[in-house]
């Protein structure tokens, strides 16, 4: 039908702007039912051996089915050597659905986040890049302070950075910037 195709005339700019609102609040209500969790076990994660590749990657499928307001291109790099480790696996989800969600509102057009994972000698880790503009310098030292967000820039709910924080921390883990 003429004019129904995203994008195109009026009805197609108002499926757009739907569509895209759509997808924050699908993304606004993952982060606040991870809270809600989070407050609801008390913070202790169900720990278990499992591939985080695999939450990875239903992570990263979730996202592409999704709409999305960042015009970024989400991608998953499969390690050189799968591994099983201890971990929540629905924890590491939100954790890991929230980096991406703050790497992908500081990209823009033409810009990528990927995700990778890798492990060494008693560890391993998951990478959440970006190659957008990032976020400010100025706004790093106040990441992991507030539940109000950080600052101007952070185009998030600004609770996605302290939530990923918690979650990481109650497994055992670190998270940097």
């Amino acid at each position: 039908l003429p004019g129904l195709c995203p994008g195109e005339g009026p009805v197609g700019r108002l499926l757009d702007s739907i569509w895209d609102a759509s997808g924050k609040i699908a993304s606004t209500a993952s982060v606040l039912v991870g809270w809600l969790r989070a407050e609801a076990f008390g913070g202790k994660p169900d720990m278990r051996w499992a591939d985080p590749y695999d939450t990875a990657f239903d992570l990263v499928s979730r996202w592409r089915s999704v709409p999305s307001a960042s015009a970024a291109t989400l991608s998953l790099e499969e390690p050189e050597q799968r591994f099983i480790a201890c971990f929540d696996p629905s924890w590491l989800f939100i954790a890991l659905n929230s980096l991406v969600r703050i790497a992908s509102a500081h990209s823009g057009p033409g810009d990528s986040v990927g995700v990778s994972l890798s492990s060494g000698s008693g560890y391993w880790s998951i990478q959440v890049e970006n190659s957008g503009r990032g976020i400010p310098t100025a706004e790093l030292p106040a990441l992991f302070k507030s539940r109000s967000g950080t600052g101007p820039s952070i185009q998030a709910s600004g609770l996605e950075i302290p939530l990923a924080r918690r979650f990481t921390e109650a497994m055992g883990g670190t998270i940097a910037v």
